[in-house]
């Protein structure tokens, strides 16, 4: 009754549709009717065939993990006859010489061989010798005991049949180890063996995992002799038993393989549901004659015009393409609002063009001054000294000296005198050389620092390698040459220590921060202070380390954050507070960071500078 009342409906409703209406919905039900039929059949053809190719992976899979096994068991025998086939062997399986074992079995050897456990076994049972060493190189006698009742047991002896290499599967120690032996005959491979030497070493699920490139475990024990293969999701679980020389089974490894076959079939299908859905999507295109002029068209042309000013950033008004009144009607919203939007942002770039200048000309002359303080107070050197060059007496000397009157005895006092004047004028006159010469250099970065901000056009290079040390040295004169103040500066810099970044910037942040220090030492009202630079490594070797700590004032803990805010400064006699705001711009720039700290008022500050010392890839 049900069904009779939905197809009553159904007819009902087609009655009221028109002609173009009608068909449109013959056509939906007819071609989604063929299409899930022809879906669920491929569907399903696709899932029986890709099921195929996973358990071929999975085959595949597995006789690679059979392959690494026997590939372990054969290398081990390969070692095992590096000492089986040896004079030394030979002559040590017959009299089990002391010489022998201090040469040749010690940790070294084994860690050579790739091995813990050693053992020499005669055939006759008459003697044996074993050794074991663990990871750490350490003798373990309780286990090289247990080693050799493993080796001299009877059923063992079956397998190390004389003449015959063999190798087996065990658990021992709680641990899968690997044993491979082969008979003991001298290099000539002449005459019969009387023992046979046996290698035993645990084995690594590392390496497995490394061979197939997988994420194995290895468990011991079991007593299923199949291999077992669930399929858990995304990816497909297969387990393999480990068998000893008896078929006995001591342990499997389980590893997992991703289902990606499956993957591509569940996208095959997708990509199918995906087609069908066009193909039914064609059969609505009847459709589009009706609604395109109206809405489709002008609202495509709208699109692209709002797609054309995101991509490009430029605000242009939208085409009008008609349409119905509407859509017309939002075009022309659009326009005004875009009109709107493109004069708020050349008003906020005219800002902003003026605050950057603004910002960019105080730096300049902040790091300026930094760089000229030294000069100021070089120069001031440099006047006192020049005026201390002459002694007053030294030119009336020269000229006593010039008299002919002048008598022998005060001629010799006159040169003794003149000639000890003149290493204190020559001292004199290298420390005017020394002066003029810092002041030289620091007069050329100050012209270095200003023609660096003339050239801003050109990008800033912050990949440079630095030399660390130089720079600190040259930076340390903020503090060397500032006034009356007696700041000590000590300097621990390795030679050669690595940074990158870029040389100008990064010693205009050097001398703002110790300029900082420097007036926080000024500012706790002592007469003197010092302040400690240090570089080095991080243990990572990956960043240069550079700390500035001084024993000036200092500052509260929880004003640490606020430091690097542009205007933020802690001293109500400074203006501007931009140095430490562009030192923290500048050394992000540089793929770095900078922090500072304190314990309080009156307990000084360190400041961190961290940088990178390889560019960045």
């Amino acid at each position: 009754m049900r069904a009779q009342a939905a197809l009553d409906s159904f007819a009902r409703f087609d009655r009221q549709l028109n002609l173009n209406g009608r068909l449109l919905l013959n056509l939906c039900l007819i071609g989604g009717t063929a299409a899930l039929l022809v879906l669920l059949a491929i569907s399903l053809i696709i899932h029986l065939s890709f099921t195929q190719l996973e358990e071929a992976d999975a085959q595949r899979q597995e006789a690679r993990a059979n392959a690494y096994f026997e590939d372990v068991q054969d290398n081990i025998v390969l070692r095992a006859r590096d000492w089986g086939i040896w004079d030394d062997s030979h002559s040590y399986i017959n009299n089990f010489n002391r010489e022998f074992a201090e040469s040749n079995i010690n940790p070294e050897s084994f860690r050579n061989a790739g091995i813990e456990g050693l053992a020499f076994v005669r055939f006759d049972g008459s003697g044996a010798s074993t050794a074991y060493f663990d990871r750490d190189g350490e003798p373990r006698p309780d286990l090289a005991a247990a080693f050799q009742r493993i080796v001299t047991a009877p059923a063992f002896r079956k397998l190390a049949i004389p003449g015959k290499d063999f190798h087996s599967f065990i658990i021992f120690d709680r641990r899968l180890f690997v044993l491979g032996g082969t008979s003991i005959l001298p290099s000539s491979l002449a005459g019969p063996s009387r023992g046979y030497v046996v290698f035993f070493q645990p084995v690594a699920i590392a390496d497995f995992n490394k061979a197939l490139q997988v994420k194995g475990k290895l468990s011991l024990g079991g007593a299923n002799s199949e291999k077992v293969v669930v399929r858990d999701g995304s990816n497909l679980r297969i387990t393999l038993p480990i068998e000893a020389h008896d078929k006995a089974i001591v342990g499997s490894v389980s590893f997992d393989i991703r289902r990606d076959l499956m993957a591509v079939g569940d996208k095959l299908q997708i990509a199918l549901i995906i087609a069908l859905l066009l193909v039914g999507a064609a059969m609505l295109v009847t459709l589009r004659w009706r609604i395109s002029d109206l809405i489709v068209r002008p609202v495509s042309a709208l699109s692209r015009d709002v797609n054309r000013i995101r991509e490009t950033g430029h605000l242009t008004t939208v085409t009008s393409v008609g349409g119905a009144k509407e859509i017309v009607k939002l075009q022309d919203e659009f326009n005004a609002l875009f009109d709107e939007l493109e004069s708020l942002r050349a008003e906020n770039e005219d800002q902003s063009f003026e605050l950057g200048r603004s910002q960019a000309a105080v730096g300049v002359m902040h790091n300026v001054r930094n760089s000229l303080s030294p000069i100021k107070v070089i120069l001031g050197l440099l006047s006192d000294q020049v005026g201390k060059v002459m002694p007053p007496n030294f030119e009336r000397a020269l000229v006593e000296l010039g008299d002919e009157g002048t008598p022998a005895d005060r001629r010799e006092r006159l040169i003794t005198y003149i000639a000890a004047t003149r290493e204190d004028i020559v001292h004199a006159l290298d420390e005017i050389g020394g002066y003029a010469h810092q002041a030289n250099h620091n007069l050329a970065e100050t012209l270095a620092v200003i023609t660096g901000n003339q050239q801003h056009q050109r990008p800033t290079r912050m990949d440079e390698l630095l030399d660390v040390r130089a720079l600190l040295r040259d930076a340390t004169n903020i503090a060397k040459f500032k006034g009356d103040q007696r700041i000590g500066v000590v300097l621990d810099c390795p030679e050669e220590l690595p940074a990158c970044g870029n040389r100008l910037l990064l010693r205009q942040v050097l001398e703002n921060l110790i300029t900082n220090s420097t007036e926080a030492i000024v500012a706790s009202g002592r007469e003197g202070g010092s302040v400690s630079i240090r570089a080095r490594l991080s243990d990572d070797k990956q960043h240069c380390i550079i700390t500035i700590r001084d024993d000036g004032e200092g500052f509260p803990a929880e004003i640490a954050d606020q430091l690097f805010e542009s205007g933020f400064s802690t001293r109500s006699d400074k203006v501007g507070g931009l140095g430490l705001h562009w030192c923290a711009n500048t050394i992000n720039a540089m793929g770095g960071s900078i922090t500072l700290c304190s314990d309080g008022r009156g307990r000084g500050a360190t400041a961190t500078v961290t940088l990178q010392t390889l560019p960045a890839e």
